[in-house]
């Protein structure tokens, strides 16, 4: 039985020219791949190592949401490594690990000597046992490169709703 639809999150490549002739014959025009933003996962293996993406593409820039209107009309290689994006990748869009670093300790240094209010018991009980967001690891993922953290689920669970 053909399936109706497929949809892939954050894709990469997964085959050659021949391959992905052969499946865009097939499911080309029923397969729907979704990218988020500067999502590194999405641009390889790098097209000119000969490998093709499958189906057709629906990107958002991150901190968007996706568009149905800007759903490719035919299956699409897209997107690749770009000197563009390569500046991305060096410049990281001001949200360098430095930079956060900095605004981490400046807000825990400031929490300490009385710069706002002290939580509750209740809220450190809460934010152990439950913390919100995105599990106890959450906090931290705001050190990891754009290209990197744009491919983790939560940025593309962002773009759809």
């Amino acid at each position: 039985m053909t399936p109706r639809a497929v949809y892939g999150f954050g894709t990469p490549r997964v085959g050659g020219t021949k391959f992905a002739d052969a499946y865009n014959a097939a499911l080309g025009n029923a397969t729907y791949r979704l990218v988020h933003g500067r999502d590194l996962v999405t641009r390889v293996p790098m097209s000119f190592l000969k490998y093709r993406h499958v189906g057709r593409v629906l990107a958002c820039d991150p901190d968007t949401k996706f568009v149905a209107a800007n759903l490719s009309a035919t299956p699409s290689d897209e997107p690749d490594v770009t000197p563009g994006y390569i500046g991305h990748l060096l410049a990281m869009d001001g949200r360098n690990i430095a930079g956060v670093f900095g605004r981490l300790v400046s807000d825990r240094v400031s929490g300490l000597f009385g710069g706002g209010s002290k939580p509750s018991f209740t809220d450190r009980i809460s934010e152990v046992l439950q913390p919100p967001g995105y599990g106890p690891l959450g906090p931290w993922f705001r050190f990891m490169p754009p290209p990197i953290r744009d491919h983790l689920q939560d940025g593309y669970i962002k773009a759809l709703t």
